[in-house]
């Protein structure tokens, strides 16, 4: 009968051990993920913004708005907002003013005297990458601090519920 007893403790502490470790695997692995997009997101967004300003500069500079305007059709037609929320407040201001920055080259783009207006437009664009490149930097440095604190605590928990099985195995 202790046999039995003695099984179906150690049975019983595996699956329950199995199943904390299970669970705080599968909600760090969602949170790196839920990272990595939105990474990607404002990689994509800085990408966008410095190509439309690149050729935004070379348009208020005589070049022809054909490839401008190509770019920002590409803009309103890929570039969507981000499902789920940033939670980063800087890094989502630098986004939406990289956003609002190539809004205002769209408008100039579409005014008659078009190169004056574009280079005006252009102006502010330099700071507003650079701010979303110190933001995007910020953020995946922020992000990796937390997934070092997120691993340590891991393996704590991971090393009490091995402790805690042994000792139900022991006590059994």
């Amino acid at each position: 009968m202790d046999i039995y007893i003695s099984l179906l403790i150690g049975i019983l502490s595996g699956v329950v051990s199995g199943l904390i470790s299970g669970y705080a695997v599968t909600i760090y692995f969602r949170n790196i993920d839920r990272i990595r997009l939105i990474v990607q997101y404002a990689q994509y967004t800085l990408q966008h913004a410095e190509d439309i300003s690149d050729e935004a500069y070379a348009c208020s500079k005589g070049k022809e708005l054909e490839n401008l305007n190509y770019l920002l059709r590409k803009s309103s037609h890929s570039h969507r907002n981000f499902d789920g929320g940033i939670p980063d407040q800087e890094l989502q201001k630098a986004i939406a003013s990289c956003n609002e920055g190539i809004y205002h080259i769209s408008n100039a783009a579409e005014e008659p005297n078009s190169q004056s207006q574009l280079f005006f437009a252009h102006t502010e664009m330099p700071n507003r990458i650079l701010d979303l490149h110190n933001a995007l930097v910020n953020f995946e440095v922020a992000e990796e601090r937390k997934t070092e604190k997120h691993i340590r605590v891991f393996r704590n928990i991971a090393l009490v519920v091995v402790v805690l099985t042994v000792l139900g195995l022991i006590i059994a």
